[in-house]
């Protein structure tokens, strides 16, 4: 049984105990990197550094603890990643050793803000790198964008704020990379949808959903926006900031996924939150093949489901996930997240243990923390974090 993914095909084998001393990968590690000792649960903070590129394919365990103190694999038992409450914690009993957190020291990050992320050509947008961070110390001192990862050029404009107008329709990624004063750099990306389709707006503050769902008119609730997709246009759902609940504007439980929708937050103050309302799932995905959501902030406090998936791919980018019980519970399915936060998510996935084939998972460049866990029941499906 693998015990712990280290780097990408570097692993130990609780069985075999195997003292990290006699598995020469200090000379492999880049700048910042650590090694664990044999048996050390890491944190949190040290997510990024330790399992960067790091593929998980054919998972023998089938419970696996990704959270606040620790990421392991066991045979079902659930692993506790926030207490050291009733875990034997000697040197001498490794694979439940222990290890407290320490002060965070942090690293440097790169964010982009992007608005608007879609329209029709010519579409101007604007972006900025204002929630960039350097570790506790250092200082950012320069930002390099390219808006267009297909053209060649590398660098079209440098600043924390600049604006590029996309004059042909097309989906371009925009890699922002930063530099502090020590030397480090951190990219990220983002994309710039172009190719037009329908948008719809949604703004709580709206009265309700009898105007034509324009920016000028906007619809009151989700639910309703998602009702006039007919899964065939793309089509963008634009989320003013506010909060969109059952009880604040009449958002009704499920909302039924149609294909090729794009749910789009004005920022992260646009809120979906169940509101301790009575529900099984926020979102039901069957059979999509297309659905993204960006910029947006879920929560919900009692035990449902944020999405729910059966044979579905859908792309998280952006957003934040505040105590949910699941965020993403499959039944066969694609799930890609990347740039998202999660704290005190119970499951950030949860994969059912009858379902029905193989799915594929993409964690990127992303935090769990606070007990947030991934389970993976199928061993045949493929986890990848990087």
């Amino acid at each position: 049984d693998i015990a712990m993914m280290l780097e990408a095909g570097e692993f130990y084998q609780n069985n075999i105990k195997q003292k990290m001393d006699d598995i020469d990968i200090k000379k492999h590690l880049r700048k910042g990197e650590k090694v664990l000792e044999t048996g050390k649960l890491f944190k949190n903070k040290l997510k990024r550094e330790i399992i960067k590129e790091t593929v998980i394919p054919n998972i023998p365990s089938k419970n696996i603890s990704f959270g606040y103190s620790g990421f392991t694999s066991s045979r079902r038992e659930e692993v506790s990643t926030t207490s050291s409450q009733n875990i034997p914690s000697t040197p001498q009993n490794p694979e439940n050793f222990y290890t407290e957190p320490e002060d965070d020291p942090g690293e440097l990050t790169a964010r982009i803000n992007a608005t608007p992320r879609s329209g029709n050509a010519p579409l101007l947008v604007n972006f900025d790198g204002k929630d960039s961070f350097a570790p506790e110390g250092n200082t950012i001192e320069s930002y390099s964008w390219d808006f267009d990862a297909s053209d060649g050029i590398g660098e079209n404009a440098t600043g924390q704020s600049v604006s590029y107008n996309y004059l042909t329709s097309g989906i371009y990624t925009v890699t922002l990379t930063i530099r502090d004063n020590q030397g480090n750099r951190d990219s990220t990306t983002t994309t710039i949808d172009t190719t037009g389709g329908q948008h719809f707006y949604v703004d709580d503050n709206a009265v309700d959903n009898s105007g034509d769902g324009t920016q000028a008119d906007p619809w009151k609730n989700v639910f309703y926006a998602m009702s006039q997709c007919d899964g065939v246009t793309p089509t963008t759902i634009h989320i003013a900031n506010g909060t969109y609940d059952a009880t604040v504007n009449g958002e009704v439980w499920p909302i039924v996924a149609q294909e090729n929708v794009t749910l789009e937050g004005e920022s992260l103050a646009a809120t979906i939150d169940g509101n301790f309302a009575e529900v099984n799932d926020f979102f039901s995905l069957t059979n999509i093949n297309s659905f993204r959501v960006d910029t947006i902030t879920f929560q919900q406090k009692l035990p449902d489901d944020i999405f729910d998936l059966t044979s579905s791919a859908i792309v998280a980018e952006n957003c934040s996930f505040i105590s949910i019980r699941r965020a993403f519970n499959v039944n066969t399915a694609n799930v890609t997240i990347r740039n998202c936060t999660f704290d005190d998510s119970r499951w950030v996935i949860q994969e059912l243990w009858t379902t029905s084939g193989n799915s594929t998972f993409l964690i990127e460049d992303s935090d769990l923390s606070n007990d947030s866990k991934i389970y993976i029941d199928n061993e045949n499906s493929n986890v990848t974090i990087r």
